[in-house]
């Protein structure tokens, strides 16, 4: 939750009032630097507010490229090309003239359970295809997520959340055909390159 633009670390405790009643938003906290507990009305008295795992989302940052050569960041990328592999993200076929796209790799780091942790992730240069593709990623609006969460607390329903390793490597395949430059960290033969299908792969 917000507090004069601050982030409080809170647990929930327990409902403050019936799911049907008009307290159905009121809920017992208790801040992580503070013995006693807290009543709150989330519907009225919270701006916004995060899952821990959210928060540390917003905490990532981007690691500058003159620290690629740490054995973290080398660990990270080693990886995210095993997951490339696994995944069959890609048919490596000799190159014969094809208009390859060149990757690039995002790395970023964050804290995790009071742990530094570093994640790579290789990403096609979407703009270089000649091709009008549809290119936005539409999400869940903020909005609608409170909406769903309100509706069911106000149910009583259990919600469970799943992570999907490597999600974005397992999305639907497009109806076209791309070849992409290889990055050196796996080949530097400028022989080869790669075919693929996959759509989450690219980066504007």
């Amino acid at each position: 939750m917000k507090e004069n633009d601050t982030w409080v670390k809170a647990k929930v405790v327990s409902k403050g009032g019936k799911s049907t009643g008009k307290n159905w938003a009121y809920l017992n906290l208790q801040d992580e630097n503070e013995d006693a507990q807290v009543g709150i009305d989330f519907a009225k008295d919270v701006q916004e507010w995060r899952t821990e795992q959210d928060v540390d989302e917003v905490n990532a940052v981007v690691v500058p490229q003159s620290r690629h050569n740490e054995n973290q960041v080398k660990h990270a990328k080693q990886l995210e090309m095993d997951n490339w592999k696994s995944f069959k993200v890609y048919d490596e076929i000799p190159y014969s003239g094809q208009k390859l796209m060149s990757t690039r790799w995002v790395i970023t780091e964050k804290e995790m359970n009071g742990e530094r942790k570093v994640k790579a992730r290789l990403v096609v240069r979407g703009f270089e295809e000649e091709n009008e593709v549809k290119s936005d990623s539409p999400t869940v609006h903020k909005e609608s997520l409170r909406l769903f969460l309100a509706i069911a607390s106000t149910s009583e329903f259990d919600i469970h959340s799943i992570d999907i390793k490597a999600a974005f490597l397992q999305g639907k395949e497009i109806d076209r055909i791309i070849f992409v430059k290889p990055p050196k960290e796996l080949s530097s033969d400028k022989s080869v390159a790669w075919k693929s299908k996959q759509v989450c792969l690219w980066a504007y």
